[in-house]
């Protein structure tokens, strides 16, 4: 993302025809947009900024971005996110997470395509999970006045860990549901046997998007990020510093059982149990060659 100055060609009169028609949707909707984000665009100047410019500064298509935007973050409770409403083995795992910087000092939000794996009884809250780092991210660039980039490391993936629905997910809520902030995204080690579930997922992108997706190899990956701001898996000096595991969290099996995600049975659990096991294996693996 460019510097905070370099979204003031986006003029206050722009502003303003956009916060009246939110205005008006909202009088009338009030049930479908949070409270704190209506404050929130009708204060905060960058915030609108950045959403009108997703929108290319067209006032009617600005407008219907930010209602659409502000109901979807009011029906996946987004203002209510945070550490505490996810299991502690999301963030032991550590498959999708916010560290250091690329060489253009765009922060890096990283996803482990290799521990990802689709298990129906927690598939829900992993895509609320994966919503929330990307909105974390995003606010997080937006207060430091840079970008960010989506690193998609796809080393030692297998076919178990592809899945077009999912990536469809990630892909759909960033195009409709994001502000201005996403530099590009880097695939890293896409192995041959993936590259038609690339070309599946390329197939749904419009030409702008398609042009800021880049590649790269074990020994490209430093043109991008360097050494000292890489993870410990992926060659880097930081160790595993990008593991952040908040104290007091629930493990997902009492917050099935508090009714603060869908109730797992028996049997599921079990499954659930068995992922977990296979990624705190592949975990130690790397730390091992560390």
């Amino acid at each position: 993302m460019s510097k905070k100055s370099d979204f003031d060609e986006i003029s206050i009169e722009t502003l303003n025809e956009v916060r009246s028609k939110f205005v008006a949707f909202y009088e009338s909707n009030r049930d479908t947009i949070d409270e704190s984000d209506y404050k929130r665009v009708m204060s905060d100047d960058l915030w609108l900024r950045r959403h009108i410019r997703r929108r290319r500064g067209q006032v009617e298509q600005s407008s219907q971005f930010v209602i659409d935007v502000m109901q979807w973050r009011h029906k996946n409770k987004v203002s209510e996110m945070c550490d505490a409403k996810f299991p502690r083995e999301f963030h032991e795992v550590s498959g999708i997470y916010p560290f250091k910087e690329d060489v253009h000092g765009n922060l890096v939000l990283h996803v482990r395509i290799r521990l990802f794996q689709r298990i129906p009884a927690i598939i829900e809250k992993l895509k609320n999970y994966t919503i929330y780092q990307l909105v974390k991210i995003d606010e997080m660039s937006a207060a430091n006045g840079v970008g960010w980039v989506l690193l998609l490391d796809c080393t030692g993936t297998g076919i178990v860990n592809a899945d077009l629905e999912m990536a469809n997910f990630l892909v759909s809520t960033l195009r409709s549901y994001f502000p201005s902030g996403q530099q590009y995204i880097l695939i890293h080690n896409l192995p041959w046997y993936l590259t038609a579930l690339k070309n599946v997922v390329f197939a749904m992108l419009p030409g702008y998007v398609k042009n800021r997706i880049k590649s790269s190899s074990e020994t490209t990956l430093e043109d991008y990020i360097t050494k000292n701001n890489l993870p410990d898996y992926l060659g880097g000096e930081t160790g595993d510093a990008y593991r952040v595991i908040p104290d007091g969290l629930k493990t997902t099996m009492q917050m099935s059982n508090d009714g603060e995600m869908p109730t797992i049975n028996e049997q599921d659990l079990q499954k659930v149990a068995k992922y977990y096991e296979k990624v705190r294996s592949i975990i130690k693996e790397n730390q091992s060659r560390t």
